[in-house]
């Protein structure tokens, strides 16, 4: 986080998204914090209608598994890049070097 601030650099959307899950934030407040970072959630974005979905029912969520791993999971069975992590990335280039 101190790159960002230190350098002026810019966060990714999914770095955003990744903090606002880490800290349990609502849906309004996600989509605040991102505002203030130049990025919005998209229904017609695959892995934002993920976010979506969870983010509006996390009023009532009684989960006690963390908001960035629960997205992370279904993320993770849609075979979709991860939030923070790069896992998801490295699988994929393993997989084609594998089919060559």
């Amino acid at each position: 986080m101190y790159q960002y601030i230190n350098n002026d650099r810019n966060p990714t959307k999914q770095t955003v998204l990744a903090i606002a899950a880490a800290m349990d934030m609502n849906l309004e407040d996600t989509r605040r914090l991102l505002k203030s970072a130049g990025y919005v959630l998209s229904k017609s974005v695959p892995s934002d209608a993920v976010i979506l979905w969870l983010l509006s029912g996390n009023e009532s969520n009684q989960s006690t598994i963390p908001l960035l791993f629960q997205i992370n999971e279904i993320l993770y069975a849609l075979d979709m890049p991860l939030l923070m992590t790069r896992e998801k990335n490295e699988r994929h280039v393993r997989l084609d070097k594998s089919q060559n």
